[in-house]
């Protein structure tokens, strides 16, 4: 018989014989052994598992040893199973953890799929089969379509059930929508031509204030703790634009291919986290491209929020280390 199950959310509730989705479980023969394996969401904890035995509720046992838990139940008070004989080669978690990673490492998933291995051992993408319920209502997600998700994971499996004609697709409208912004969907207003005058200032103050909430909460990148220094020391002696480091450090983040510009990808998820609460962010950055070339260059990011020429030297130099 298969030993207990247990299963552990994110927020560390545990129950014998939980819910398992498409994961991959190592195992290596021994009777008695007590190991886990991390997915995404989910841990599986195997106890005193014996060397025949096979997850029942179509589970089926694969290449190189490795248990693929094909559909199981949640909450059921007991697991059934069945003895299947083991005829795999014995060989260590590490070996095993470690060839499933080989196979699945050349294998690029979309938003809403993950690597598994079919039946016969090839890693392939599949959709996910369940997203962590959100511990946070802004981590809704509004589409341009105006339809609200309860995640951006829910949304990207939406758009994964459709692509393959799942019986789950309930909006196949998802296929051509993109996400907004976080947050439920809402009417968010006109950016005013007043308001857009405004916004920068704004920003720079608020850039500002969580630049040093990072800092205070340990959350800030080690080499920009300088930058925080010298703000706190601008601020101190009044300097008028003591958020000026805010500004060369938000840029330094958005820019993650370090090519002195920051694109449509790379500004998405900034957009997305800032649009319910500043409805003109959108309109500004539309603003700050001025060559339209849908990227804004760190020059044009300085020009738009009130750099001199010289701190934007500096920011070219200090982003590209």
């Amino acid at each position: 018989m298969l030993g207990d199950i247990v299963y552990y959310s994110e927020s560390g509730s545990s129950n014998v014989c939980g819910s398992i989705d498409i994961k991959h479980f190592p195992y290596n023969g021994k009777e008695d052994r007590n190991d886990a394996y991390q997915a995404p969401y989910v841990w599986v904890q195997f106890k005193n598992i014996t060397p025949y035995v096979l997850i029942s509720v179509e589970c089926r046992i694969f290449a190189a040893n490795i248990f693929y838990d094909k559909v199981a139940q949640r909450g059921s008070a007991q697991s059934e199973t069945k003895d299947v004989p083991n005829e795999a080669v014995k060989v260590t978690d590490e070996q095993l953890i470690n060839d499933f990673e080989d196979r699945c490492a050349s294998t690029k998933c979309r938003d809403g799929e993950t690597c598994i291995l079919n039946k016969d051992g090839d890693a392939e993408c599949a959709c996910l089969t369940q997203c962590e319920d959100p511990k946070d209502e802004r981590l809704m997600v509004c589409t341009k379509a105006n339809h609200t998700y309860t995640t951006d994971c829910e949304f990207y499996q939406m758009q994964c059930w459709c692509r393959r004609n799942d019986e789950r697709c309930t909006r196949r409208e998802a296929l051509t929508d993109s996400i907004d912004y976080f947050g439920r969907c809402q009417h968010l207003g006109i950016c005013t031509e007043f308001e857009l005058e405004v916004f920068p200032k704004r920003m720079t103050t608020w850039l500002g204030e969580i630049l040093d909430a990072l800092f205070v909460r340990k959350d800030l990148d080690a080499k920009y703790e300088v930058l925080v220094s010298e703000a706190r020391k601008m601020k101190l002696s009044n300097t008028e634009k003591w958020w000026r480091n805010a500004v060369l450090w938000e840029f330094c983040e958005l820019d993650r291919t370090h090519d002195n510009s920051v694109n449509n990808e790379e500004l998405a998820r900034f957009v997305r986290s800032l649009k319910v609460l500043e409805h003109c962010i959108q309109p500004f950055l539309n603003h700050c491209d001025m060559d339209n070339d849908n990227k804004i260059s760190s020059d044009e990011w300085g020009t738009c929020l009130g750099l001199d020429k010289d701190d934007m030297v500096f920011l070219k130099t200090f982003c590209s280390h």
